[in-house]
């Protein structure tokens, strides 16, 4: 997938696409979010889709310190490029 993380107020935390790399990654093996997770599994390739991951799904009351603060919802913007 390629995909945009960004917090609720719009300021982006992450991106594939600024790494120039899309992220690959085993369905259901914990590797990234599970909210974004759960959502990718139900896209089609080619699909892009807006995805709004509550924080017990992302990084719940820990945050991830500095980019994500405690308790963040994020708002991932992904596209499915391949299912292998």
């Amino acid at each position: 997938i390629h995909y945009e993380a960004c917090l609720e107020d719009g300021s982006k935390v992450d991106s594939s696409r600024d790494r120039a790399l899309p992220l690959k990654y085993t369905v259901g093996q914990k590797e990234i979010l599970l909210g974004l997770d759960v959502a990718v599994q139900k896209m089609t390739v080619g699909e892009t889709a807006e995805i709004t991951i509550p924080s017990f799904f992302a990084y719940g009351h820990a945050g991830c310190p500095p980019r994500i603060p405690a308790d963040a919802v994020l708002i991932f913007r992904a596209e499915l490029l391949n299912i292998t």
